[in-house]
Parts: structure tokens; C-alpha cells; sequence
């Protein structure tokens, strides 16, 4: 295994390869050394100046500025770039994920701050909701937005100022009414779109100014996906 970044932080989600932190404050207790370090590999790396969270890689000698706009306001923000350099060769590797329609989200926001900071009980408060849902479960998957918003849907929950509340259906009035027929649960369940609307995106075919309708939506994970790519979408 390649040498990596060695650090010993007080917090920071911890992976097998990487300590994901936001990015320091100047009250925070992080070594000089490593914020120097940081420093120098922002001014070579030239990432997007929000950048707001930081890989600190620990199987190589790298570093990843990561771009979250709404981290502070969206419980589970989509990653719009990342910037990567490495810093034995000096090569940088820079993504752009905002036109992506199924980009990565975060989860677990408070263990990217330290416990002092002010933003940390909010965050640790809806991780707590939703373990308690048993939302974060499947690890491998929740992190994909698509995957996200049909696992909420499919739960009956949404989440409002940072805290998960139920969507409770409406009662029939009358016991003579017709049962609605729950057809889309005889349909194919997928995390990712689907292949006619990834074309239609791909060659510009589906453009902001149309709206998208699909007939026969089945679980609807087109629909969810588009709408949050700023897409007026409805089955």
C-alpha cells in the first residue's frame, strides 16, 4: 500500500483510505503542520474557492477539495466538484458533477466537525432519526441521490429543518370508495436513471425549458431525479 497522509485528528469521518473534515476553522484544533500542508496544496491545486470539505487520503499522498453549496442548509447535499492532487507528482484531477443526475450526497454531517462546533447537535440529531428508521442501513447505496430519494418515498418520510417527520396519506371518507391500486409496485425497482432519459439528457434532447412527463413511472425514480436537476417533471 501506497504511503499516505499521516494525521491524528480528534474528529473526521474515518474510511479505510480517507478522514473527510470540513474545512477548518481557525479555532479548531488541527496541527499547524497539516494546515500548512493543506494550504500549499490548495495554492497548486486551484480548486473552487467554496470548497468546503476536505479528503485527506491515507493510503496515498493526496488531497481532495470537495464542493458542497448547501451543506449548511440541505441535510443531504449533492457534491457539485471535487479537486484532487496529488502531492508527490503535483497532478490534479478536477470533476464537475452539477449536471450529473445522479451525483453523490452526504450523510452523517456532524462527523465532519468537531463536537464545539454550533452546527454539530442539529446534524447529530437527524443522523440519530434516521438510524433510528433504519434509512442508513445500506451503506453502499444510500450515498447516490437517486437511491436516496426513492428510499424516503418508499418509507413515507421527509425531512424538514434538519428532522425527519412522516408524510401521512390521506384517509378514504367512505368505505364504499374504490382501493386505489398500488400499481407501481409490480414495477422494476432502479437507483440510477434510465437509459432513454440518460440519452435524452446526454444529446440535449431534454432541455430545462421542456417539462417531462412519464406515463407508466412505475416507482417514479426518473421523475425524483430530474426534479432535482431543476427539471419540471411529473408521471
Amino acid at each position: 500500500m501506497k504511503a499516505g497522509i499521516s494525521i491524528s485528528l480528534k474528529f473526521g469521518k474515518k474510511l479505510p483510505t480517507a478522514i473527510y473534515i470540513h474545512r477548518p476553522a481557525p479555532d479548531w484544533e488541527i496541527p499547524q503542520s497539516l494546515l500548512e500542508e493543506i494550504r500549499r496544496a490548495e495554492i497548486a491545486a486551484k480548486p473552487n474557492r467554496a470548497w468546503n470539505l476536505l479528503k485527506i487520503h491515507t493510503n496515498e499522498k493526496a488531497f481532495t477539495f470537495l464542493t458542497y453549496p448547501d451543506f449548511d442548509t440541505d441535510p443531504h447535499p449533492a457534491l457539485a466538484e471535487a479537486t484532487k492532487i496529488n502531492i508527490n507528482t503535483g497532478s490534479v484531477t478536477h470533476t464537475d458533477y452539477r449536471k450529473r443526475a445522479n451525483p453523490p450526497i452526504l450523510h452523517r454531517k456532524e462527523t465532519f466537525l468537531p463536537k464545539t462546533d454550533p452546527r454539530y447537535a442539529t446534524f447529530e440529531r437527524l443522523t440519530q432519526q434516521e438510524e433510528d428508521a433504519g434509512l442508513l442501513k445500506n451503506t453502499a447505496q444510500i450515498g447516490m441521490r437517486v437511491y436516496w430519494l426513492t428510499l424516503l418515498k418508499r418509507k413515507a418520510l421527509r425531512i424538514e429543518n434538519h428532522q425527519l417527520k412522516k408524510i401521512h396519506k390521506a384517509v378514504a371518507s367512505s368505505s364504499n370508495e374504490p382501493a386505489e391500486v398500488e400499481r407501481h409496485r409490480t414495477a422494476i425497482k432502479r437507483y440510477d436513471l434510465s437509459k432513454p432519459v440518460k440519452i435524452a439528457l446526454d444529446r440535449g434532447v431534454l432541455q430545462k425549458r421542456h417539462t417531462f412527463f412519464d406515463y407508466g413511472c412505475g416507482h417514479g425514480m426518473d421523475i425524483e431525479a430530474l426534479k432535482g436537476l431543476g427539471y419540471e417533471a411529473a408521471g
